[in-house]
């Protein structure tokens, strides 16, 4: 198919495409040297495929920017035109823009734009009964984020079968219940990246965050109170190495007695508690 280069309808048309596009490139006399001596451009498509491109762009250019413009091409060039589109380096929301659905996206080997092309994963899993369903397998290989996996309403139980690194089911907004309650243990959460204020908030308690390596200091940092360092199960021993003085010792619940047992003189004693 052979495209005039200067024909001034056809340049205006063009040129109300999206972004950089070899079509645009064409026309703003960027492949002058690819054109014949009587300023023509082959075009490798058929009629049917290339031809119906111009009228959606005239579509395109006379409607509103959040107007749909449904491409006109016969069923079994559908397809072709799918990926001449693409090849001619449109963004794939103009497939959208287009009519074309996301199953027509995936049933030609192009399931990779359809994220691009603006298409959500709740659009998706919403699917009209008459088009083969996505599974959450494919929402993932198309490349949707745990978080909008788990705004298109799967769960995390479910997201966790689908080998995500923690990283990545963290990012998905998870609560942190809701971690808990399909067993997840402390440990894991943490490497997921909750910190001892979520957990704090998420009522766990005291001595099973203390077990799972908190530091007297990341308690106090979060607002720990001495005496729930010491419900935490902190041994005298880890609250002196951790810069406790004797009176925060005491305040926090242990005996002068023991403080002394510990290695504090009673001189020492004395002088800081009065």
């Amino acid at each position: 198919m052979w495209v005039v280069k200067n024909h001034p309808t056809e340049t205006r048309v063009i040129q109300c495409g999206w972004r950089q596009s070899f079509c645009l490139d064409v026309f703003s006399g960027r492949w002058q040297n690819q054109l014949d001596a009587e300023g023509h451009l082959f075009v490798d498509y058929s009629p049917r495929v290339f031809l119906p491109l111009i009228e959606f762009l005239r579509l395109v250019r006379d409607s509103e920017p959040d107007m749909p413009a449904p491409v006109v091409v016969e069923p079994f060039y559908r397809r072709a035109w799918i990926r001449m589109v693409l090849a001619l380096s449109f963004h794939p929301e103009v497939l959208r823009k287009a009519g074309i659905r996301p199953d027509e996206l995936r049933d030609c080997g192009c399931a990779n734009v359809i994220r691009d092309a603006g298409f959500t994963a709740t659009e998706l899993l919403k699917q009209r009964k008459q088009h083969r369903a996505f599974s959450l397998r494919d929402l993932v290989e198309i490349g949707y984020s745990t978080l909008e996996l788990r705004e298109a309403g799967f769960s995390l139980e479910t997201l966790a079968t689908e080998h995500f690194t923690l990283q990545e089911l963290f990012d998905g907004g998870f609560a942190i219940e809701e971690w808990r309650d399909i067993g997840v243990t402390l440990p894991v959460m943490l490497a997921a990246g909750f910190t001892l204020q979520d957990f704090r908030i998420a009522g766990f308690d005291l001595s099973e965050l203390r077990s799972s390596g908190f530091t007297p200091q990341e308690f106090l940092d979060r607002g720990c109170t001495l005496v729930e360092l010491r419900r935490a199960g902190f041994l005298l021993r880890e609250l002196q190495r951790a810069g406790l003085t004797p009176p925060q010792l005491r305040e926090s619940g242990f005996r002068a007695q023991d403080i002394r047992r510990a290695g504090v003189t009673a001189d020492r004693l004395f002088q800081d508690c009065h």
